[in-house]
């Protein structure tokens, strides 16, 4: 705002503590409101609830002072701000929207200098230089932001629709996938080549008693233990698979030349003043994306806490799964991470190479309705949602041949990088919409919007209106 001397004639150079005042909300908790009333409560991040009595007898601005700070809020009724806030009150002379508009402008939350729970002092922004138009001005400027606005958020409606709809089409292509629709033709003009998951799942069975028996064999030969033979899955009642298709539980088809299936160390065995910044990464929640692994992490250990932690480690190719917070969340690990351990709240999940790929797996975490019901139905708690390799293993999954889920997974990462290109062209657009949002302000209070040839703008909010992205195809 300062940086334009030339504001058109009868604009006039003020500071904002020189206009208004930054007036202190005051607290009204939760259980002291009366609900069954009409006035709208105010927190930091907007109404927070309603009251039968108000704060502000008349229309204000209410600012974030702590929280979501520098936030601005327009109520055309009564309030109550609460003490996370301030109430700004225009002073006669003083459009309630003209000011709404210049405060979302100044970008007030950059003034919070706070190094804790951020906050905004009113001191700071007092001190902000700014320039005010008359009356008559102030109500053109409202109703021309508003206009463009207008014309801008329909842009931005597009936008986030089409988002919407890319996230339908991948859970489309992902069921699609999981069910067997998408290789179908395949399948049919194939099948007489394909091993049937039948007799996939016997072979991977005996493969795994072989490899079982070898390792359990003492220096005389005498083995230690019996091989325990997995528990049939019951599929009474349950949809038919596509032909080639079988139903089984997960245990079948894990390694057994190491824990197939590993849920991360207690708290006891990795404590807090154990964590580092730098070191051996230990894997979390929040490493676990939308069937992908999500670099960087809280967490490292040191070499030695790592060695202690060995039968916790991760390795390319296994999947792991959250077990609390985000229950049922799936990554595989990529090639090149190096070594690594779980964390408490995540289990590892190692599959046998000749039975089910991790990728495969994944899928089905996210796109098998049929999987994911049975997720959300054995995890619920009497607190909170948990996941155990109990309720894992009771989980029936289809498995298909070999072959087909190798084409299965070329084909919904082929549509799926399809869709995440269109999803980056989205978000640049959206990003341009903001950036334009910004600049209409940035015009209108340095008195170059009414002025100016309007259609610039227009031209501009076209423009990006009219980018659409390419159409997705369906999943097939």
């Amino acid at each position: 705002m300062t940086e334009n001397n030339d504001f058109p004639k009868g604009w006039e150079r003020t500071t904002i503590g020189d206009i208004v005042s930054f007036d202190y909300g005051k607290g009204l908790r939760k259980d002291r409101r009366d609900q069954s009333g009409n006035i709208p409560v105010y927190g930091s991040n907007g109404i927070v609830g309603y009251h039968s009595a108000a704060l502000v007898d008349s229309p204000c601005l209410v600012v974030g002072r702590k929280g979501t700070t520098g936030a601005v809020h327009l109520s055309k009724v009564p309030c109550w701000p609460i003490d996370t806030t301030y109430f700004v009150i225009p002073p006669d002379g003083i459009n309630l929207g003209f000011l709404f508009y210049l405060l979302s402008s100044l970008q007030l939350e950059k003034l919070d200098r706070s190094t804790a729970i951020p906050g905004l002092n009113r001191n700071d922004a007092y001190a902000i230089e700014i320039a005010i138009p008359p009356f008559p001005e102030q109500e053109r400027i409202v109703a021309k932001i508003e206009e463009l606005f207008t014309q801008l958020e329909a842009g931005v409606a597009e936008l986030q629709q089409a988002r919407a709809s890319l996230q339908r089409y991948r859970q489309a292509v992902l069921k699609s996938a999981v069910e067997g629709e998408l290789t179908r033709e395949w399948r049919e003009a194939h099948q007489s080549e394909l091993e049937p998951a039948e007799k996939l799942l016997a072979r991977i069975l005996s493969e795994r008693r072989a490899k079982w028996e070898a390792g359990q064999k003492t220096g005389d030969g005498r083995r230690r233990k019996k091989f325990k033979e997995p528990k049939e899955p019951d599929v009474e009642g349950l949809q038919e698979l596509p032909e080639g298709w079988v139903w089984t539980h997960i245990e079948p088809l894990l390694e057994v030349t190491r824990d197939g299936m590993k849920t991360g160390p207690f708290g006891t065995l990795l404590k807090k003043h154990e964590h580092r910044e730098e070191g051996v990464p230990v894997i979390g929640i929040e490493n676990i994306g939308v069937m992908q692994y999500v670099p960087g992490g809280k967490i490292h250990i040191t070499s030695e806490k790592a060695d202690q932690l060995a039968k916790y480690d991760v390795q390319e190719g296994d999947l792991v799964i959250s077990r609390s917070g985000t229950v049922g969340e799936v990554a595989v690990i990529p090639d090149g991470l190096g070594e690594a351990r779980l964390s408490t709240n995540v289990m590892r999940i190692t599959l046998a190479p000749s039975g089910m790929r991790s990728m495969f797996l994944a899928f089905l975490f996210n796109g098998s309705p049929f999987v994911l019901g049975q997720v959300s139905d054995l995890c619920k708690g009497s607190t909170r949602d948990f996941l155990n390799q109990r309720i894992l293993k009771s989980i029936i999954f289809p498995l298909p041949p070999l072959a087909e889920q190798d084409l299965i997974i070329q084909k919904v990462e082929r549509r799926l990088s399809v869709a995440d290109e269109i999803e980056k062209e989205l978000d640049q657009a959206l990003a341009r919409s903001e950036r334009l949002r910004q600049s209409i302000l940035k015009r209108a209070f340095e008195g170059r919007l009414i002025g100016q040839k309007s259609n610039v703008i227009h031209q501009e909010i076209s423009h990006g209106k009219n980018q659409n992205p390419p159409r997705s195809k369906s999943p097939g």
